[in-house]
């Protein structure tokens, strides 16, 4: 992601997931305007594991609004469990307002698409899902 912000070449290629929400979000906006708006947006990156309680350890950061763990649960998690239990570290980052587990009812689906992903055989090395899942959630009670 900082290679993205930097524009600078990486290993990941951002564009089909940037496009897909711009497609989501059905504002016309392009994939290029997206782009620049989290430039000027996202101002930290930093490393998380997803299988602890506190994904950013020794850090203590105060909660935040919103989390990108694209393609990072997939890739970290070996089965179901794990994947609940990833889903649930990071939900403890995110702001009382947005705490629940989508699993958990604590949010209402707004809309959920799948993405099928168009395979390039290197990346496709590094993580082997075949589609990519994008939720937009409203958060109904605290559970």
């Amino acid at each position: 992601m900082e290679k993205t912000l930097r524009n600078e070449p990486g290993i990941f290629d951002w564009t089909t997931v940037i496009q897909a929400v711009c497609d989501m979000e059905g504002k016309g906006t392009t994939e290029e305007e997206k782009r620049e708006k989290l430039k000027k947006t996202v101002t930290k990156t930093m490393k998380c594991d997803v299988t602890k309680s506190n994904p950013v350890a020794p850090l203590m950061l105060p909660r935040v609004d919103c989390i990108m763990a694209i393609a990072c649960l997939e890739s970290a998690c070996k089965d179901l469990d794990s994947y609940c239990n990833a889903l649930k570290n990071i939900s403890s980052l995110l702001k009382d307002f947005m705490r629940s587990d989508i699993t958990n009812t604590g949010y209402a689906i707004i809309d959920l698409e799948v993405l099928a992903r168009k395979y390039d055989k290197e990346q496709y090395n590094i993580c082997d899902h075949d589609s990519t899942i994008f939720v937009l959630a409203c958060k109904l009670r605290d559970i």
